[in-house]
């Protein structure tokens, strides 16, 4: 694998993290407003 290729795995690798890091951060926010909007 050449240095090109090795920056690509990382961009995509990087970027599969940050994705995964954004849908955990969402449901936890859901999970949040739940008891929220059961109180009002």
């Amino acid at each position: 694998m050449d240095g090109s290729g090795i920056i690509i795995y990382l961009k995509q690798f990087w970027v599969d993290l940050v994705d995964s890091c954004q849908q955990q951060s969402k449901q936890q926010q859901q999970q949040q407003q739940w008891p929220k909007s059961i109180q009002s």
